[in-house]
């Protein structure tokens, strides 16, 4: 067998082998059912079509535990959030993640986008509205910003009932003041 083999399965690969055929048949289908019965999360897609150049983007990726809001306050203080969409500056939410729209293995993302952003300070926040299951708990949490030459990420926990209202911030454009964006 001189032909590279690629095997993927939800969120894991297994390496390009060459010489497969010194490898035991076991080895291989071991593999295989690894791949195949990999639990790990699948991250559903946003309902934005691909992020323009100029775009700022906030990102919010959560576990599937919990329905988290995502909000986000723009330099004139106007919060771009699922009651408030599209806001009077051009920020839009993707969508409104809740427990009963996404599968229960999937990870839940909401998005919000500042085609035209303006330049100051943006305030993101995190709202644990309600868990997903039986038992309340905790959800952990990413935040992702991506705008040109700039990327954030912060991960943090959010408790049930319990509003971040300051999970991070940073300034557009310019540099961001590390002492904020750990709040």
């Amino acid at each position: 067998m001189g032909a590279d083999l690629r095997v993927q399965g939800p969120g894991q690969a297994i390496p390009s082998k060459r010489g497969l055929a010194s490898v035991g048949l076991g080895l291989l289908v071991s593999a295989l059912c690894a791949a195949c019965a990999s639990s790990k999360a699948t991250l559903a897609p946003s309902d934005f079509p691909p992020r323009p150049e100029r775009a700022l983007q906030v990102e919010l990726v959560f576990d599937a535990a919990a329905d988290l809001d995502l909000h986000v306050t723009d330099p004139e203080l106007e919060t771009v959030y699922f009651g408030n969409t599209p806001s009077g500056n051009g920020g839009r939410l993707d969508r409104d993640v809740r427990c009963e729209r996404t599968p229960e293995l999937d990870t839940r993302r909401e998005t919000v986008r500042f085609d035209a952003p303006l330049a100051g300070r943006y305030r993101v926040g995190v709202d644990h509205v309600k868990a997903c299951r039986r038992f309340r708990k905790s959800a952990d949490y990413t935040i992702r910003v991506i705008a040109p030459g700039l990327e954030l990420e912060r991960s943090g926990e959010a408790e049930p009932g319990r509003f971040d209202h300051i999970a991070l911030e940073f300034d557009w454009p310019g540099a961001v003041d590390e002492t904020d964006t750990a709040r």
